[in-house]
């Protein structure tokens, strides 16, 4: 789930102090750098999320960087040289009020075997669709009163935002209307927000906004 957000928001949300919530996984964020390239048979525009198999390369940010830089240079960080890439494939669905719900399947490759897959699928005319560039500052918050766990990333998207995307991993299928009203709660306690984005990001990067 995500919505716009001002850079007064950012700071807010960067102070760390929410009601109900409380940092977790040791508190601190990471800043991060991702470029997602996103593959469909032909090159065209899939019919179904899971026509889509995504190759995301990333880097964290150096941890010295301050934040405030950070932040006022629109996230263009410098960033270590130790990608690491990763194969995606997912079956998205995305519900009325904004909540995405996927089945989502990652592995992490190296070097050769991302050059060697990169290779296959041209080879098999599976082409380049889509590309967007992510950089993000990513933090762990827990809700007090379920110890429920959200992710949460302040991301700008093709030089587009910010945005907050928040996000709770699950395994169990009929846990998602508990982990969605954790995620709008967040939303709403900390930020006061109530409405969120239904575009995709290839709409979002397509209109400019």
């Amino acid at each position: 789930m995500k919505a716009k957000i001002s850079m007064q928001q950012v700071y807010d949300l960067l102070d760390g102090k929410f009601e109900k919530f409380r940092i977790s996984r040791g508190g601190g964020w990471h800043a991060i750098h991702k470029v997602d390239a996103y593959y469909s048979f032909g090159g065209i525009a899939p019919k179904k999320p899971k026509d889509i198999i995504r190759v995301r390369s990333e880097a964290l940010v150096d941890p010295a960087y301050p934040v405030e830089d950070i932040v006022r240079q629109h996230y263009n960080f410098k960033i270590d040289e130790n990608f690491k890439s990763f194969l995606t494939v997912k079956a998205k669905n995305t519900e009325a009020d904004g909540t995405e719900v996927n089945e989502e399947y990652e592995g992490e490759l190296n070097i050769d075997a991302t050059n060697a897959f990169l290779r296959a699928m041209e080879v098999t005319n599976f082409k380049q669709w889509f590309r967007k560039v992510k950089t993000s500052i990513s933090f762990y918050v827990e809700e007090n009163s379920t110890n429920r766990e959200i992710h949460c990333e302040i991301v700008t998207v093709n030089e587009i935002g910010p945005f907050l995307e928040v996000e709770c991993v699950i395994d169990d299928p009929n846990a998602s209307k508990a982990a969605s009203s954790t995620i709008k709660k967040f939303f709403k306690t900390a930020l006061g927000i109530t409405e969120f984005e239904k575009r995709d990001w290839p709409t979002i990067i397509e209109q400019g906004s």
